[in-house]
């Protein structure tokens, strides 16, 4: 490749002094062979020029198609990180429910892939649509956690009013003895 451009860079040098000199004399004689060696020399040095930006264009597309692949491996990357954050909060989300974790769910993470011919805009539509989920996940995360904090303070207000209602019941029982109690000497004091 670099051997071929140098060529190309020393033949096209070659084609345009000549040109220069043909132009030069070109104004001192007028003669057919000339006229026709100048036109070759034209052809020459448009087909090199036609040719570099050729390889220009080539050049570019070369870089553009690594920066695409470059592109397509962190977005493949990313995908899997935000795939195993996705699983570790439904597994999370799971624990805190004590629900098992439904196997399609685990099994479409496992088996999602990257084509490696793809279109960047399908890809970036992909990721959109992955931030979304992973939005909704972590919307649904922190509804589920407030729904257990509600739940766990319900849980508690129960047990304070489980315990006053049974030192409520544990006095009563207690005040009824101490009437009883009462009501056994009243009556003892009585019949004297």
């Amino acid at each position: 490749g670099i051997i071929r451009q140098e060529y190309r860079v020393d033949c096209g040098t070659r084609y345009r002094t000549r040109g220069l000199r043909l132009a030069h004399t070109e104004k001192d004689v007028n003669c057919p062979a000339i006229y026709r060696l100048k036109d070759k020399v034209r052809d020459l040095v448009k087909r090199e020029s036609a040719e570099q930006r050729i390889s220009k264009v080539v050049e570019k597309s070369i870089v553009t198609s690594v920066d695409i692949s470059k592109s397509r491996d962190d977005l493949r990357l990313e995908n899997e990180l935000l795939l195993s954050q996705a699983t570790d909060w439904r597994s999370a989300l799971v624990e805190l429910e004590g629900k098992e974790m439904p196997e399609t769910i685990s099994q479409a993470a496992e088996t999602i892939a990257v084509p490696e011919y793809i279109d960047i805009s399908d890809l970036l539509d992909k990721l959109n649509n992955c931030e979304d989920i992973v939005a909704d996940l972590r919307k649904q995360l922190e509804e589920r956690v407030e729904q257990i904090d509600a739940l766990n303070k319900g849980l508690e207000s129960m047990v304070s009013q489980k315990g006053s209602l049974e030192r409520t019941e544990a006095t009563k029982e207690q005040l009824k003895r101490e009437d009883d109690e009462r009501q056994t000497r009243k009556n003892s004091l009585v019949v004297v």
